[in-house]
């Protein structure tokens, strides 16, 4: 799955895109395209197991927790079992083959009663020098891909009212708050 590109066309206003910026020639507005490198999201297998673990360190350091908040039982071992269970899927994003992001999807049930199938995003992270970059969104559009293949006819994830950025990217993408 490949989100971006170089060398991506915009519309000549521009449309929103921080990428395009308009340059004065002689004639008027000349269109400049400035592209974002590609960012290719791979699903997590024993060979990228250890990356998630490392993006996952990462996290923990730019969220600030001490230093062994959740790492009394969190150890890399425990991720890499978490990531050989069949109910969780893992998704890494990488740009210049760097990865830069990751994230986690579990089978979930909303209601036990109504048998929908349904898959939770349980973690999403990009790091912070690559955000703004389409990491999140590709790594989200892979977990719709794939739920959608799984059969799946939900997908839900939990965030905290107080997350107003993070509310307001996945109200983008087309979540809506559960009542």
């Amino acid at each position: 799955l490949r989100v971006g590109g170089r060398g991506q066309r915009v519309s000549p206003s521009g449309g929103g895109d921080k990428g395009v910026r308009g340059v004065e020639g002689a004639r008027g507005v000349l269109e400049e395209v400035v592209s974002r490198p590609s960012v290719v999201v791979r699903k997590v297998d024993d060979e990228l197991a250890s990356t998630v673990v490392d993006l996952w360190t990462t996290a923990r350091a730019e969220a600030e927790s001490p230093k062994d908040a959740g790492s009394r039982r969190l150890t890399p071992e425990a991720i890499h079992a978490a990531l050989g269970r069949a109910d969780i899927t893992a998704f890494v994003a990488l740009i210049d083959r760097t990865p830069i992001g990751y994230a986690v999807l579990m089978d979930c049930s909303l209601n036990p009663f109504n048998g929908v199938a349904c898959m939770s995003v349980e973690q999403l992270f990009v790091v912070r020098e690559a955000r703004g970059q389409g990491a999140a969104k590709a790594l989200l559009s892979a977990i719709a891909a794939y739920a959608e293949r799984q059969g799946a006819e939900q997908i839900a994830s939990t965030v905290p009212a107080t997350l107003r950025d993070a509310n307001r990217f996945y109200a983008r993408l087309g979540f809506t708050p559960l009542t």
